[in-house]
């Protein structure tokens, strides 16, 4: 046999296996891998980021689309860090561009905004990446989940982020989705009552929403 044959059949060989290595689904032995992408959809990031496996980030020279894409930095963590070291941050950094859009919003006042949140995303330079009609109100909901979050943690909440869950605000035995109260708001499946009523009892009703619970956006 001729070295060109030899030659070509293991090109056709390794072509083949190229082919194979994309269709191929992951094996469960992956799954630690696979589940860090889930943070991505969960914290409306607008990226994908395997936060468990990158180290020693390079902070791109400047701002714009390089730094939303590629920024905050990602250092390998455990999961219990993630919500505080990873999505924290990211809202931060939401909050620091468009929190001035909510004014001087308190917590209390967060269901009045949920409702007009198609119009407060229509602000938001890059609704857009949401795609089709909806990206306004996704990127209101967004601003809000973010807002919220910010608010609490600034007040000791912990964000929490664990695989296959929802991304949850923690504080003692209380826990709740952000995400998904401020979409009941959207909706109108939560009320202006239960919210105040609660905002109360945790003391939380004269806490701010805006740009100046940011502080440093990345750490």
């Amino acid at each position: 046999m001729s070295w060109p044959v030899v030659l070509g059949g293991v090109s056709a060989a390794l072509l083949c296996a190229g082919i194979g290595g994309l269709i191929v689904k992951p094996t469960p032995r992956l799954a630690g891998r696979v589940r860090p992408y889930t943070i991505v959809a969960r914290a409306g990031l607008g990226r994908s980021a395997d936060v468990l496996g990158v180290a020693n980030p390079v902070r791109p020279a400047s701002g714009g689309v390089v730094r939303r894409l590629f920024w905050p930095p990602l250092h390998a963590l455990a999961w219990d860090q993630v919500g505080m070291l990873y999505v924290l941050p990211v809202w931060r950094g939401r909050l620091e561009e468009y929190g001035a859009l909510l004014g001087a919003a308190t917590v209390v006042s967060l269901p009045a905004l949920a409702r007009d949140a198609p119009q407060l995303g229509s602000r938001i330079a890059d609704n857009g990446r949401f795609g089709g009609a909806d990206g306004a109100r996704q990127a209101g909901l967004q601003l809000l989940t973010a807002a919220l979050g910010v608010a609490l943690a600034a007040q000791g909440w912990i964000v929490e982020s664990q695989p296959g869950e929802p991304l949850a605000l923690c504080s003692g035995p209380t826990r709740f989705d952000p995400v998904e109260v401020v979409n009941d708001m959207i909706e109108g499946r939560m009320d202006d009552a239960t919210w105040t009523s609660w905002c109360q009892e945790a003391g939380l009703s004269h806490v701010a929403l805006g740009a100046a619970n940011a502080g440093p956006a990345y750490r």
